[in-house]
């Protein structure tokens, strides 16, 4: 299991993240994400619904399909890992942000070009 916080845009913690530097293990981009939803009318659900099928979100909930995809692809580049392998190669991937610190284990932070698919690892 990896516990994952939001950054905002400008690469802080988002003001409404999970942190703990012995509960959350890193963070990634989660505010200004745009996301499909379903399309309707907003007056029913206004965050749920848009007439255009896009909305943009925020949240850990936003942030964590990033790390997702960053275990994805580690899993396909090396299958022949167990899981806690996989999960020690995504934290080596983290770049240590001397501002979170103290709010998060490590400081770890995934960057954009980890998440492009330009990983190049060597377990």
């Amino acid at each position: 299991m990896l516990t994952v916080a939001a950054l905002d845009r400008d690469g802080g913690l988002w003001s409404a993240s999970n942190y703990g530097v012995n509960s959350v293990d890193l963070a990634t981009v989660g505010t200004a994400v745009y996301s499909t939803v379903p399309r309707g009318d907003l007056s029913l659900f206004r965050k749920l619904y848009d007439p255009s099928g896009y909305l943009e979100a925020e949240g850990t909930s936003v942030a964590t399909p990033r790390v997702t995809a960053l275990l994805a692809n580690l899993y396909q580049q090396y299958p022949g890992l167990g899981h806690y392998q996989i999960r020690q190669l995504a934290l080596d991937q983290a770049v240590a942000d001397p501002a979170l610190l103290h709010k998060i284990r490590g400081g770890a932070v995934l960057g954009q070009v980890l998440l492009s698919g330009g990983l190049i690892l060597q377990p």
